[in-house]
């Protein structure tokens, strides 16, 4: 029996822009094997596409129960316990079906246009300002920071003061520094006090309480309960949308001939699109799932109750699936790629996610053709200390 020293500790590298030898190690020859997380549990490690797909598509791995214990497998403290059962209670709502309908394709449509001109308006301020820049707060962060915003009916302002509690409640290890109790706290009172305002603007955080409000006594969600899942919404959409965005920007900056074939196109077309999707190594911490039976996978036996993890950035860049996978190929049929998942728990944001790509892309490359990093690609520090990873700054010049 293989004991916990002789196991690999996952994630194996803090990097965004490379793919770690030791994972392409395993997907050739483990594509399922065990590995240790960062709280020194046992998990299983899938790195292998057609794997993972098969992974995604079994019911029998449970999203829900990875979710709770999310936390301990990967050793941080996360949010309190009683808002993994407010997500959960989400599932079963009304207000559930207002989140997800505000971010369902035709919604996310109407929403384009405003997309576009606040890019614009985001990247007119990037003009006026002295190079070198940094394109990471003033861009990659603050265009979907926007969009979410557009889609809840939240103030700008008040969001840009959220940003460190949102990361803070996602950590991939626990800082003993970090009060995450109270870092919860602090959210759940702004978003209880938010939903209470008589002026709430038009958007899902309103439809949300209104549809709640409109339910039988006996079946309304109660206010901390709502502002738990607003909580989550605003996570959720925000941060993994921020970590796409700012990858694609470093990868399209790094591999010149992709970037000057979108300056030379001005537009990014939905193979392209899809492509920078596949491309980005964003989720270096695996999609958590928790096994609710014995599973045969990969010739080895899962066990009930057994915790596994699906590297989706490494089933990404899988050479069976996707032929030079380590090169932008904006033509590529890529829609196979997992980052927004598959199956049952398909990222129901994904149609806001591909359009904020799309269009922060394609305004980036009008813009600013001549636009190159400051800094050589392997000088750029990524933080590793959040479930979606990200680089700290993105210096340019043009």
């Amino acid at each position: 029996m293989t004991t916990d020293s002789e196991l690999p500790r996952f994630p194996f590298c803090p990097r965004g822009d490379v793919l770690h030898a030791q994972y392409r190690e395993l997907q050739e020859h483990r594509p399922i094997t065990r590995v240790l997380t960062p709280a020194g549990d046992q998990a299983w490690l899938i790195t292998g596409h057609d794997l993972a797909v098969r992974a995604f598509d079994d019911d029998r791995l449970s999203l829900v129960w990875g979710a709770v214990l999310d936390s301990a497998e990967q050793g941080a403290a996360g949010p309190a316990p009683n808002a993994a059962a407010s997500a959960q209670a989400a599932h079963k709502t009304g207000p559930r079906r207002e989140f997800l309908g505000a971010i369902a394709p035709p919604r996310v449509e109407a929403l384009r246009p405003r997309a576009r001109a606040t890019a614009r308006t985001l990247l007119d301020a990037v003009a006026d300002s002295r190079q070198p820049a940094d394109l990471f707060p003033t861009y990659a962060q603050a265009l979907p920071l926007a969009l979410t915003c557009l889609v809840l009916g939240m103030p700008l302002d008040e969001a840009h003061g959220l940003i460190d509690s949102i990361e803070t409640a996602m950590p991939i290890r626990e800082d003993p520094q970090v009060d995450y109790g109270a870092n919860w706290t602090r959210m759940h009172d702004y978003f209880v006090s938010f939903l209470a305002r008589p002026d709430l603007p038009d958007g899902a955080a309103r439809r949300s309480r209104d549809t709640n409000a409109a339910r039988p006594p006996d079946e309304r969600l109660d206010d901390d309960v709502l502002a738990e899942i607003l909580a989550w919404f605003f996570g959720a959409s925000h941060v993994g949308a921020v970590s796409v965005l700012a990858h694609s920007i470093v990868s399209l900056l790094d591999q010149r001939t992709a970037w000057d074939r979108l300056c030379e196109q001005g537009a990014a077309p939905r193979p392209a699109v899809e492509e920078l999707l596949r491309h980005s190594l964003f989720l270096h911490n695996g999609l958590p799932r928790v096994a609710t039976a014995d599973i045969e996978l990969g010739g080895v036996t899962i066990r009930a109750g057994d915790r596994v993890l699906i590297s989706a950035d490494t089933a990404n860049r899988d050479p069976a699936a996707f032929p030079d996978p380590h090169r932008i190929d904006l033509t590529r049929n890529g829609g196979a790629h997992l980052a927004f998942g598959r199956g049952t728990y398909y990222c129901p944001g994904s149609a806001l996610g591909r359009m904020g790509l799309q269009v922060a892309v394609e305004e980036l490359t009008r813009r600013f053709p001549t636009m190159r990093l400051a800094v050589p690609p392997g000088e750029i520090e990524w933080r590793d200390d959040l479930l979606d990873r990200r680089p700290v700054a993105i210096p340019v010049t043009w």
